[in-house]
């Protein structure tokens, strides 16, 4: 597809410049595909009119034939490129069964067909700038080599030169550490990164990014400036590693994003075996360069420490960068990780807590029937040791928490313990996903949204769980267009299967019967306990709806029966069994869904399909207690 003459589109942070083919952003250039682009430009002149799947095929490959996946592609990667902030409204948005439409103002630069010559940006200057210091930096490199200056230069870079002052710092980005030399220490580098995180986490007013949102980049080799822009952060901690012998030796860089400048640098060496010892110095070293000055209290905690044995914590990391695990392989080889930690210290809080998360994700997301109450016992015992361990810990009670969301659906506990861990450290991500969960089912919808949004605050570049959070939040609030968009683009931002029976439930209400019952038959062949489980017994309330009785009645009896049996499965009873003019039955199990684990109000008083119940009186009882219980929640859990 040819774009017809030269126009400029402003929108947010973008300038689209259809004649030089050409996205900036803050008026640096962003990467697209031919495809992509053409696929921004036809978004973009279309108004905020809704285009459909059609018009984008004919006129992205108006002569081959694509399947409508590539077009899902193309649309998945704009919304990585575009990746508005967390306040503002998504660039693109889905409209089901329409196709998608460009959701934020455009306005025209200029559009009578001739070339735009852009000013130069402040980052032309600074592409000029950082070649300028390069040739300085390369000059001065040879002069090293012939012995001039060597003395003052590697005292001045192990004591950690400040260029400018970091004191407007409120957010920060620890890059994982690259490795001169290419191989085992690639993983080293991921868990430099992490020790450090988890160290400067407790500096006062000042924001870090998990582990979790920059473990991505473990695998490549990002430049500074752009990994800051896309976590959002004022200022980027990178380094490289070389090891040599027994010997290691660390330079690490403080970069300022917006003026792409250095504003600490330092350089530090040890014996391998002292990698904790190296980690301390630098974490110290940079706190100051941020703060200039750190507390007593901040120091001791820079300086703590939960394994001295450096195997054992590379196991750890490589167990914990599994987290949270998408499939059961991920969280098999999670759990086999940190198994091998412990084996080699068993007294590690941390390596506890990682545990107990991968055995309540497997708990509740893999295991098979027979299996999970295996998993779930161990879950608890991991968590309670890690507790015992260090019961000042964030990560035990994210741990905690987890077990609580995954195992017991109990939401209370979960509520408390994943606000414990952030007061512990405001900086964790996976508590304000807990908070999400827990609040939709108890029926806090705008608080479950609320903290979704939180969540991908703390990781910008984790989408999926904030975008299934909030599509349940809206399923349950009855905003059934708003809950298949947020589903589906969560599906589009992880291949995984987890979201599936969600967007089956979402689809139903929505209106689009034929999809929800394709979802659901591929979740029929599931091992997953709680997908088949959820699935069948979901597919036999929409069949009973229909006036399928008997095949409903069959599902019934294959489900009531097995082994596992959750408070969404229960509830997909109860209004099978409402749907058949069995009230009795419907709200037995109704009310097992909510002793179990979904006392929504919200939800049980807007399903059409409890409407054959409102008059019965049991139903009515039922009602009235989960109305008070939903007060009062609102009342203790309704403001942080």
């Amino acid at each position: 597809m040819k774009a017809a003459g030269t126009k400029v589109y402003k929108f947010g942070r973008f300038s689209l410049d259809t004649g030089r083919h050409l996205l900036l952003k803050d008026g640096i250039p962003i990467q697209l595909r031919e495809k992509v682009f053409d696929t921004l430009v036809i978004l973009v002149e279309a108004g905020g009119a809704v285009v459909s799947k059609d018009e984008f095929m004919e006129k992205i490959w108006p002569d081959a034939f694509v399947e409508e996946n590539s077009l899902n592609r193309n649309i998945s990667e704009l919304r990585k490129a575009l990746s508005p902030g967390i306040e503002d409204a998504p660039y693109i948005e889905t409209v089901p069964k329409r196709g998608y439409r460009f959701a934020t103002p455009v306005e025209v630069l200029e559009g009578d067909g001739s070339p735009i010559h852009l000013p130069q940006t402040k980052h032309d200057s600074l592409r000029r700038l950082i070649v300028s210091r390069t040739a300085i930096l390369l000059l001065a490199v040879a002069l090293c080599a012939a012995g001039v200056g060597v003395f003052i230069y590697r005292r001045a870079a192990r004591a950690g030169r400040a260029v400018e002052p970091a004191s407007s710092l409120t957010s920060l980005a620890v890059l994982p550490f690259r490795s001169i030399d290419r191989g085992e220490q690639d993983y080293l580098g991921l868990g430099m990164a992490d020790a450090l995180i988890t160290k400067l986490s407790n500096l006062e007013q000042v924001k870090v990014r998990s582990t979790s949102s920059i473990r991505r980049y473990a695998q490549s080799n990002p430049d500074a400036l752009t990994a800051g822009r896309e976590l959002n952060v004022d200022s980027v901690l990178e380094g490289n590693m070389q090891v040599a012998g027994e010997r290691i030796r660390v330079t690490v860089q403080l970069m300022n994003v917006k003026s792409g400048s250095p504003t600490w640098a330092g350089t530090f060496e040890e014996k391998f075996t002292d990698v904790f010892a190296l980690q301390d110095s630098i974490a110290e070293k940079v706190s100051t360069a941020i703060k200039g000055q750190i507390t007593a209290a901040e120091r001791e905690k820079i300086y703590r420490r939960y394994t001295n044995n450096v195997s054992a914590y590379q196991l750890y990391m490589r167990g914990r960068s599994r987290l949270p695990p998408f499939n059961k392989n991920d969280a098999l080889a999670a759990i086999s990780d940190f198994e091998g930690a412990l084996a080699l210290d068993s007294s590690s809080a941390l390596t506890h807590a990682g545990l107990a998360m991968a055995s309540a994700s497997i708990r509740s997301r893999f295991a098979q029937s027979s299996e999970v109450r295996t998993w779930e016992e161990r879950a608890k015992q991991e968590a309670k040791r890690a507790l015992e361990l260090d019961p000042n810990l964030a990560e035990a009670h994210e741990a905690l928490a987890a077990v609580y969301r995954y195992t017991d659906f109990d939401w209370e506990h979960t509520i408390e313990e994943s606000r414990r861990a952030l007061e512990l450290n405001p900086n964790l991500e996976l508590p304000h996903q807990f908070l999400a969960a827990a609040f939709y089912h108890v029926g806090l919808l705008e608080q479950a949204d609320a903290e979704a949004r939180a969540a991908l605050q703390s990781n910008p570049l984790e989408r999926f769980e904030s975008l299934r959070m909030r599509g349940m939040a809206a399923l349950f609030s009855g905003k059934y267009s708003d809950a298949v968009a947020l589903l589906e683009e969560a599906k589009l931002a992880k291949e995984t299967t987890v979201t599936d029976w969600h967007l089956a439930v979402a689809y139903y209400y929505y209106g689009e019967r034929d999809r929800s019952d394709q979802i659901l038959e591929g979740l029929r062949r599931s091992t997953s306990a709680e997908e088949h489980v959820r699935a069948q017994a979901s597919r036999a309330s929409f069949l009973a709806a229909r006036g399928d009785r008997k095949q409903a009645d069959q599902l019934l009896t294959e489900i009531v029966g097995s082994t596992y049996m959750d408070h969404h499965a229960a509830y997909s009873i109860g209004v099978a069994y409402a749907q058949m003019g069995k009230h009795e039955q419907a709200v037995k199990w109704l009310t097992r869904a909510v002793e179990t684990g979904l006392p929504c109000y919200p939800w049980f008083e807007k399903d059409p399909l409890l409407d054959g119940l409102r008059g019965i009186p049991d139903f009515q009882r039922l009602m009235a207690n989960l109305k008070k219980y939903w007060r009062s929640v609102n009342d203790r859990y309704g403001t942080s």
